[in-house]
């Protein structure tokens, strides 16, 4: 138990790596939670368990039937039984070669949600329902220039080329209607206006009140441009990003002075560079949870093997999840540390018990081993995998994921420990 805890505490732990605060705190109060339960569980249940007052009545025949079945199953076709459950996991795994990350935060609610709904019918009318933003920084006086003005006018104009994008909210309409009504009329290109016309134009254009002035900074240091776009996936916002940067830096901006900003560069963005944490944090999860294993059974080779059991359950129901919905979004990169730290408790059962037992080179010595563990494994394997199917329920996407995935992971992972690790575990056994 005290195993158990350390190891799943710290595969939640490694949760700090996303780039999520949600997911660090929700990392943290877990592993907190677990050593809670560990206390309690060693201090406080056995005194419950043992009261006079209760007589506590243990009606495990049908766990322990069923356990027998599994054992019996396993030593009826260990070899066949095995490569069943492996070839359905690399097929579940072929899905991951059609795995789309989306995680714009409008496609974590159902179809019919009020706000879905809204944001549907505001595309349908203008052709567009939300923004991002192109923020573009000058030196002094810089900005109300004509070569800056008509600069600007020609990277508007491409940006409204460029798929999806539905319009581009800027003052170059406002400076021209401006220029269009003064008396005379102003008839030539924008780079050939007067500066003293311009300079009344922009200044113009840019009346408002609070902080910014329309589409300037207060000192006309900084010009703010909103580009509109339907609803559109976090890859399709990052590309776009990445050729409206390309493009400021052909016309002589430098990232620092032209900036893609906003909720929706922002949530694109954040899918990225926390699934890359992740798997940095998973893969360190790993690490040091093998690392453990192989110190606590004193064997090198049973710590690379329990990497196993633990990290493919969790490839083959994130492609599974792909074959069935083609999409996943935030959840799918924090399955691997959160399952991760959970189902290695079925494989330290399995593990440890295989080791203390007697006679597990023989297939016989190895169902008697079964039969023993399995009760205990199937218990927490029902309660956790049905625990976390509630979250399927959910109206928010994210938990929908969440519960699948994991639910789905820790059932994979109990047939992976019953029908694989025993098998390879006899392989091994005289390898130490």
């Amino acid at each position: 138990m005290l195993f158990r805890s350390l190891t799943t505490s710290f595969g939640f732990v490694s949760l700090n790596w996303a780039d999520a605060p949600a997911f660090q705190a929700m990392g943290n109060l877990v592993a907190i939670g677990l050593v809670f339960s560990l206390i309690l569980s060693l201090f406080v249940a056995p005194f419950a368990l043992k009261s006079k007052r209760t007589e506590l009545i243990i009606r495990d025949d049908r766990i322990r039937a069923i356990s027998r079945w599994f054992a019996d199953a396993w030593a009826g076709a260990p070899i066949r039984n095995a490569l069943i459950v492996s070839a359905f996991s690399i097929v579940a795994m072929t899905g991951l070669t059609r795995i789309v990350f989306d995680d714009q935060i409008t496609n974590n609610f159902s179809s019919d949600h009020p706000l879905l709904v809204n944001i549907d019918n505001i595309a349908e009318a203008f052709g567009w329902s939300h923004s991002i933003n192109l923020v573009l920084r000058y030196e002094t006086e810089a900005l109300i220039q004509p070569k800056a003005i008509a600069n600007v006018a020609i990277l508007v104009e491409w940006i409204k080329t460029q798929h999806p994008v539905g319009d581009v909210f800027s003052p170059i309409p406002l400076i021209q209607d401006c220029l269009d009504h003064r008396q005379p009329p102003f008839e030539g290109a924008l780079i050939d206006v007067p500066q003293k016309v311009l300079n009344y134009c922009v200044r113009t254009s840019g009346r408002s009140s609070g902080d910014n002035v329309g589409f300037f900074a207060k000192d006309f240091t900084q010009l703010h441009l909103n580009i509109m776009l339907p609803r559109i996936s976090a890859a399709g916002v990052r590309d776009l990003s990445k050729k409206i940067e390309a493009k400021t830096l052909q016309m002589g901006f430098t990232p620092e002075t032209a900036t893609m900003s906003g909720v929706g560069v922002m949530s694109a963005y954040l899918s990225e560079v926390n699934t890359h944490n992740m798997l940095i944090g998973s893969a360190f999860a790993m690490l040091v949870v093998s690392i453990l294993i192989g110190l606590f059974l004193r064997s090198p080779i049973l710590a690379v093997l329990s990497i196993l059991p633990n990290f493919l359950p969790a490839m083959a129901s994130l492609g599974l999840w792909v074959w069935i919905n083609g999409e996943v979004g935030m959840a799918a990169a924090i399955i691997t540390a959160v399952t991760f730290g959970i189902v290695v408790d079925d494989t330290i059962h399995i593990l440890y018990a295989l080791a203390r037992g007697k006679h597990t080179q023989k297939r016989s010595g190895v169902r008697t081993v079964l039969r023993n563990v399995i009760p205990g494994v199937l218990t927490t394997t029902a309660a956790l995998g049905f625990g976390f199917a509630i979250l399927m329920f959910s109206g928010f996407e994210v938990n929908r994921q969440l519960g699948f995935l994991t639910s789905v992971t820790i059932f994979i992972a109990f047939i992976f420990d019953i029908f694989v690790l025993p098998g390879l575990y006899s392989l091994l056994k005289g390898k130490r």
